[in-house]
């Protein structure tokens, strides 16, 4: 019987061995083929793109129709219905009061200063996308 036991404890014996080193190579993974890993590291080379120009095309505002304003008052009516109907203009009357008229002329006023800053904007743009080394601005 002995024989028989001693086959049994080698089979054993192989058993746990086996079992331990496939655990020990389960539990490092593949970081043991890491030392045989002949591949390159990726390398990563950046260039800048050219940018692209704006086209940004100021318009003048040199083409603007400024309204010609009447001032009416109960001394004056007269002799502005007549003189519009001698220049064979359309009589037609708007009003506005005084306070109406100075809300007007602050809401014309915010809106200059709107338009003023978008045109910063739209010139710190153009500086940024499209800057002129020194060179190009002598040539100039």
């Amino acid at each position: 019987m002995k024989g028989k036991e001693m086959r049994r404890h080698q089979k054993k014996l192989i058993r746990n061995v086996l079992i331990l080193s496939l655990l020990s190579l389960s539990l490092s993974g593949c970081g043991m083929l890491s030392w045989f890993d002949k591949t390159k590291p990726i390398e990563v080379a950046t260039k800048p793109i050219e940018r692209v120009p704006l086209n940004l095309k100021m318009t003048p505002l040199e083409g603007l129709k400024s309204p010609q304003w009447f001032v009416i008052t109960p001394a004056n009516q007269e002799e502005i219905w007549n003189r519009l109907k001698e220049q064979e203009i359309n009589q037609v009357l708007f009003g506005i009061t005084d306070e109406g008229y100075k809300d007007l002329a602050a809401t014309m006023a915010e809106i200059r200063g709107h338009i003023l800053m978008q045109k910063q904007f739209l010139e710190k743009y153009k500086e940024y996308y499209e800057p002129q080394n020194k060179e190009t601005a002598n040539k100039k």
